[in-house]
């Protein structure tokens, strides 16, 4: 399981807790009370979205602090280049093995993937569809031979290029197969210092609906409307990690969504690696960045959402402190799936 996105343990586990707390305020009263609070709790504003005060100085797991020298002032690159992507399928929660004929889209980051038409698509393929291959030869490079050495027994490749150095959509879904959970990975950039003879090798994720299912057998919360993923009708999941600039990620980092109703919560983790659960008594990341925004809204004119992650200003102390942004995200959310989004600071600037 590769890190940068969320762990199998955790995922399953924290769609299953009954609780969470709203992500900024209290979900239902927006009102700011005498100390600047909403419902009683502390709140700093991160981008015009108010979220809950963290209760602890910023850190790295190495120690120091996040650097967030990029917000406001974006890493230059070079001139982008047309590249290849291609990679295992990468399983998240219950399930292990890829299923073919699974579609991996790319999309500008500004796109509604459910609508546009992708710069770049490919298919899933499968290990057991290399029976008949020259595997150690001539068809060495096929995606059916290449799924032989993934964990998932899936590889996908797609068939023309992408931009590096700009943001992108991935979307990863069946045509047919109802087993599979729409999953969008959103505001993902690849860089020139990944590639390799024009191609950049990324586990794209996939989410199985026996994951899906397993919500409210957990413990209780389900998403609205998630029994059925074929009506097009529900809400979502948001999740992913906080990183400062250079894509280390951050203890003590917070989420909200402007846009939040009693309905949607938000719940970091315990940070361990070995077995992560949600912790509810966090109102920030542990030592993983983890974070999850949980029954998100869906529906037409209210699923689109500025996701804002920030930290307590250095050195305050109290209720009173201000919060440093550690940036903003616009995703979209649709019924029934999952969106992927990890803040890694602002996006780079093309020189």
């Amino acid at each position: 399981m590769r890190r940068g996105l969320w762990g199998l343990s955790a995922f399953l586990l924290v769609v299953g807790c009954n609780s969470g707390r709203p992500p900024g305020g209290d979900g239902g009263n927006d009102t700011p009370d005498d100390n600047d609070n909403v419902g009683g709790v502390a709140t700093c504003d991160v981008g015009g979205v108010e979220l809950v005060l963290p209760d602890i100085d910023a850190s790295l797991v190495a120690g120091g602090a996040p650097d967030l020298s990029c917000i406001g002032d974006p890493r230059e690159v070079g001139a982008a280049i047309e590249v290849i992507v291609e990679g295992c399928i990468d399983v998240f929660g219950v399930g292990n093995d890829a299923k073919s004929g699974t579609e991996v889209d790319v999309f500008p980051d500004d796109a509604d993937p459910t609508t546009a038409t992708p710069i770049a698509s490919g298919v899933v393929a499968v290990r057991n569809q290399a029976s008949g291959l020259d595997c150690e030869g001539a068809d060495a490079n096929a995606p059916a031979c290449r799924a032989l050495d993934c964990g998932s027994k899936g590889f996908y490749r797609l068939e023309a290029t992408v931009p590096t150095h700009e943001p992108l959509i991935m979307a990863v879904r069946h045509p047919t197969d109802t087993t599979v959970i729409d999953t969008y990975l959103y505001s993902h950039v690849f860089f020139n210092e990944q590639v390799v003879e024009g191609v950049v090798n990324y586990e794209a994720p996939m989410i199985f609906r026996s994951t899906w299912d397993s919500i409210p057998t957990l413990g209780g919360r389900q998403i609205d409307g998630g029994q059925n993923v074929t009506d097009n009708d529900g809400r979502a999941v948001i999740a992913g990690e906080i990183h400062d600039c250079n894509d280390t990620i951050i203890e003590g980092a917070a989420v909200g969504l402007p846009a939040a109703d009693s309905r949607t919560s938000v719940a970091y983790f315990d940070g361990d690696p070995d077995d992560p659960k949600p912790d509810l008594r966090r109102i920030t990341t542990a030592n993983d960045g983890l974070y999850v925004l949980l029954n998100v809204t869906t529906d037409a004119g209210a699923n689109e959402h500025d996701v804002s992650a920030g930290i307590r200003e250095p050195g305050c102390t109290g209720d009173d402190c201000t919060c440093q942004s550690a940036g903003v995200r616009t995703v979209r959310a649709f019924p029934d799936s999952v969106t992927i989004v990890t803040f890694r600071g602002d996006f780079p600037v093309i020189q």
